[in-house]
């Protein structure tokens, strides 16, 4: 008990600090945010009769299972993304795992300790995700208040079970299947898991708002196709609005039953794989101390690259709170796409083929969603690490190998909009596959050009240098994001002007000459972009050793 004690001491204790109440408020508001649109998604499906219809017959009369069932679905996405990525990094590398070994507690106890903090996590998120759309259902369907009372038991049991076979699979793998390659893969499954949830998000709920969003026939399948890992709760529920007089409570008996032995059968199931969370954790630690690392010790750029990769991206992939930042930005792109802002002149042109008239208000949202993006990576090259800067200036590192990891991370971060402003054309505009192809050829020379106004404007020293108070200058940042903005666009300018006079050169031309125009335009989109990038790169690499030297 005494770790559950400080856990909640530590919960308790945010509402007494100043950075302690920002993450909670910041949480608080996300959670609701989310809670909110789950609210109005299901009051949408529940005004539509050709709906219910619908679910009436694949579900073989089974309408109200088959709503709490569609109701449910968000709850084992939510806890997939927990157990594949920040329950996992809490499993083997949490900053506290070696104080707890070290302390006189059972072998099992740190992996449950773990475990109870996942599986509260995945309930908010799961009370966030399904709870106002179970709570419409039951009340739709005229349940009665226990049923109500049930929701908790439900979303814990439409959970609980996937989140615990996901830790303890991960505990057998580590344990018996210990290596480098493995570490690989966990870490390669924690990112995809944690980019997966977060374009589920905007791509599900924001989805939900345009004409096509609310089509029975796509719901009523999905309704049809939920895991059975959530035929447990759903049946639980079905059973509480069921429960006139004494041959109605049996089947709730048996509900309560058959969920509680799910709920029991899973806990004592991570019981007895969490014994193996010592030797789990020594040969996790141990395999990144291999031979090959001992050979790669003498030439540090590479793991400098992929530590700050990794660090950089971590602070985004593995916080609720900026995964939810990027919810409210893709929700933000695909609102633009959906108001056709900025393009809906563009798309009315009826002297331009469709094909192109497409392209171009693809390339206008990916270059209104890059400026909206580019102030939150403004600064993360040096003014964003303002605590370990003194480590970092006196660190025996290349500035190169340091800026590298940096770039990388954040090119990575900047193909977000990329692919948002992709799939927003597919769903919004109707874009065929060919036109995106062509729309990623011509995007993702700009997304270097992007990179590289980032990397100059984001090292120089008179605008960004780490304070070590942590207090920047508002007129710097001010004139930081101005600069930022200006030079984007005039690095862009060229192949916009380029964009425009192709555009007049394809409305006479033949299918084939534009084919043919449209490579050669790619090719010089390219060439432009490494010319300007690599002069870019070079100059933030000397403004970034000018940074790291001592003022």
């Amino acid at each position: 008990m005494t770790l559950l004690r400080a856990d909640l001491w530590l919960c308790g204790n945010l509402v007494g600090t100043a950075p302690g109440r920002r993450v909670l408020f910041g949480t608080l508001l996300g959670l609701c945010l989310l809670g909110a649109m789950s609210h109005w998604t299901f009051a949408a499906l529940l005004e539509q009769p050709r709906l219910l219809r619908l679910l009436h017959q694949t579900t073989d009369g089974e309408t109200l299972r088959g709503m709490l069932l569609l109701a449910l679905g968000p709850c084992p996405i939510a806890a997939s993304w927990l157990g594949l990525s920040l329950a996992q990094r809490q499993l083997f590398a949490a900053p506290e795992l070696d104080l707890w070994r070290a302390a006189p507690l059972p072998a099992w106890r740190p992996a449950l300790q773990v475990w109870l903090r996942a599986v509260a996590t995945a309930w908010l998120w799961a009370a966030a995700l399904a709870g106002p759309g179970l709570w419409l259902v039951l009340r739709h369907a005229g349940a009665p208040g226990s049923a109500q009372a049930l929701l908790p038991l439900a979303l814990a049991a439409a959970t609980v079970p996937l989140l615990s076979a996901l830790l303890g699979a991960q505990l057998l793998l580590v344990r018996y299947c210990s290596g480098r390659w493995l570490r690989y893969v966990l870490a390669a499954a924690a990112a995809a898991a944690s980019l997966g949830f977060s374009l589920w998000l905007v791509l599900g709920f924001t989805a939900s708002q345009g004409p096509r969003g609310l089509d029975p026939v796509p719901l009523a399948t999905a309704a049809a196709r939920q895991p059975w890992t959530l035929s447990s709760a759903a049946d639980l529920l079905v059973a509480a609005c069921h429960t006139d007089g004494p041959a109605g409570m049996r089947p709730l008996a048996s509900a309560l039953a058959r969920t509680g032995g799910w709920l029991a059968g899973s806990v004592l199931g991570f019981w007895l794989l969490a014994h193996l969370h010592p030797r789990a954790v020594e040969n996790y630690q141990g395999s990144g101390s291999s031979r090959a690392g001992r050979r790669r010790a003498r030439s540090p750029a590479p793991q400098l690259w992929r530590t700050f990769l990794a660090k950089e991206l971590g602070q985004v992939l593995r916080q609720p709170g900026a995964l939810l930042g990027l919810l409210l930005y893709g929700a933000m792109v695909l609102a633009l796409a959906q108001q056709r802002v900025g393009i809906a002149g563009l798309l009315e042109l009826r002297s331009v083929p469709p094909d192109l008239r497409q392209l171009g208000a693809l390339l206008v949202l990916w270059f209104l969603a890059v400026l909206l993006a580019l102030y939150g990576h403004l600064a993360r090259f040096a003014a964003g690490d303002a605590a370990p800067w003194p480590l970092l200036s006196a660190a025996p590192a290349p500035s190169g190998a340091i800026l590298g990891g940096k770039l990388l991370a954040t090119g990575c971060l900047l193909a977000w909009p990329l692919l948002l402003v992709a799939a927003a054309g597919g769903t919004r505009l109707g874009a065929t596959p060919p036109v995106l192809g062509r729309y990623l050829l011509f995007a993702l020379p700009g997304t270097l050009l992007a990179l590289s106004a980032l990397a100059v404007v984001g090292t120089s020293p008179p605008l960004l240098r780490p304070h070590l108070t942590g207090r920047a200058s508002p007129g710097r940042n001010l004139g930081a994001a101005l600069l930022l903005v200006l030079l984007f666009e005039l690095l862009v300018a060229p192949l916009a002007a380029g964009g425009f006079w192709c555009s007049e050169r394809l409305r006479l031309a033949s299918p084939a000459e534009a084919e043919r125009l449209l490579d050669v335009a790619v090719g010089v989109a390219w060439a432009y972009a490494l010319l300007v990038a690599l002069p870019c790169l070079w100059l933030s690499r000397w403004q970034f050793a000018r940074l790291r030297k001592p003022v």
